[in-house]
């Protein structure tokens, strides 16, 4: 059952420290302890005498724990990785990593058994490789074997995973609602006090896990917990033969969703925000995404990414899936110029100042990033006097104009890398003047009245 002691992923973690120092093979032993305490205090006393070249940066840091510049944040945010801060920028203030720490992180992760919910992933690594058919099978085995008035929460949740397909999104999204109502809590236990809990607690949680963003959209809520169990307790009830006593309404638990948005570029706006963004690697960026039709994040292009020779953009995109799209004759005109201007990023911008806290040469080229892409455009609508279009914006303008080009939902659903053709159905556009348009054109002749043909003949 939920509760605010039931530990999430992160906060399992961030309680392993505080178990070793109160086990009882510690706390019996005063003198012991204070050694300890001495130790670590003299270690932090030396790390703080220390300047900040021997710190690391937070993607060097990122980089030697092999992880995701998100899962770095979030382990400095539940307190599972310790961080120094070494002064404040113009927004926030500024990290860094010492080696020893990270290395005990490391060392601590190594000797942690098992995650506070097991995925299929995490099991199978534990004997052998995933690629392994006879792990797998083992694995699969075991968890259709498990009596149905037994089954947990974490082994529906993998088996349901296993049955439809790995995907990163999807066990990420599982991990976070079992972390919440229990590992260990049967399925059948689960009820509408427990969903309506649930779905508060994620109202609560900020885009990508930043403290610095805003609250996760009611359609993210909906999608992440609410449309994601009924899917697992559908096949529990449909495919595995469970039957629940009194299962969760879903539909009293959605939340509500704003109307659908409909905003594309109008009439002089694509000229007014082209003549109003930065004229460097910022320009050629926003021109990208209204070619492509690529998010904000995936508009970061790297070089490796580009396939000259098989026409074709390649890159990881949101949940874990690998976006496409062609080198079109226009892509290509963005792309071709930028070539040799930077060795990995193909969007980049020239520093107009020095900066030695930023590391900034002024007229060096640096990469683009996903706050200063922000930032820019922000800045570009203020000047163009552009209201109410946000750079995702320019997606629905991508979408809208592949439809109306070809006709074919299919296509656009291609072209905007969707999984599901439900979501290439929000980012397409239709004006009054295209319906009009399309009942006067199915619109049958008129026919003779029987009289007036009689009278004719």
């Amino acid at each position: 059952m939920p509760s605010k002691d039931t530990p999430t992923p992160s906060t399992a973690q961030a309680r392993t420290v505080h178990q070793l120092v109160a086990s009882p093979l510690v706390a019996g032993q005063a003198e012991r302890v204070a050694a300890v305490k001495a130790a670590i205090e003299a270690e932090r006393a030396k790390q703080r005498t220390k300047g900040p070249t021997d710190l690391l940066t937070h993607d060097e840091a990122a980089a030697r724990l092999d992880v995701s510049d998100k899962t770095l944040r979030a382990l400095v945010r539940d307190g599972s990785l310790r961080f120094i801060t070494i002064g404040k920028g113009k927004q926030r203030p500024t990290y860094r990593f010492a080696p020893a720490d990270l290395d005990r992180f490391i060392e601590q992760q190594s000797k942690q058994e098992a995650a506070s919910w097991p995925s299929i992933k995490t099991r199978a690594r534990r004997s052998t490789p995933m690629s392994s058919a006879s792990t797998v099978v083992d694995i699969a085995a075991r968890l259709r074997s498990v009596p149905a008035s037994d089954l947990t929460l974490a082994d529906g949740g993998a088996r349901y995973v296993f049955e439809v397909g790995e995907d990163q999104e999807i066990e990420r999204q599982l991990a976070r609602c079992i972390g919440f109502l229990g590992p260990d809590t049967r399925i059948l236990d689960v009820t509408d006090n427990h969903i309506a809990k649930l779905v508060v607690w994620r109202r609560g949680h900020r885009k990508w896990d930043r403290d610095d963003m805003p609250l996760v959209s009611a359609a993210t809520v909906n999608r992440t917990t609410v449309e994601l169990l009924r899917r697992v307790f559908g096949r529990a009830r449909e495919q595995w033969g469970i039957r629940f006593p009194s299962a969760p309404k879903w539909g009293k638990h959605k939340m509500s969703e704003p109307q659908e948005r409909d905003r594309e570029l109008h009439g002089g706006e694509r000229k007014a925000m082209e003549l109003a963004i930065r004229a460097d690697g910022y320009a050629d960026a926003v021109a990208f995404a209204l070619a492509s039709g690529f998010r904000l994040e995936e508009c970061l292009l790297r070089w490796p990414e580009v396939n000259w020779f098989a026409g074709k953009i390649e890159k990881p995109g949101k949940g874990g899936r690998t976006v496409r799209t062609r080198i079109t004759p226009a892509v290509k005109a963005i792309l071709a110029p930028l070539v040799g201007h930077h060795p990995e990023a193909v969007f980049t911008y020239i520093a107009k100042r020095t900066d030695p806290r930023k590391g900034l040469v002024r007229g060096t080229r640096y990469p683009l990033t996903r706050e200063g892409l922000k930032t820019a455009w922000r800045r570009a609508k203020a000047r163009a006097g552009v209201q109410d279009l946000r750079f995702h914006d320019l997606r629905h303008d991508f979408g809208t104009r592949v439809q109306r080009a070809c006709g074919n939902i299919k296509v656009t659903q291609r072209a905007l890398n969707h999984a599901d053709i439900r979501s290439t159905l929000r980012y397409i556009n239709v004006t009054d003047d295209e319906v009009t348009a399309a009942l006067e054109a199915a619109q049958l002749p008129p026919t003779t009245p029987p009289k007036a043909a009689a009278k004719a003949s």
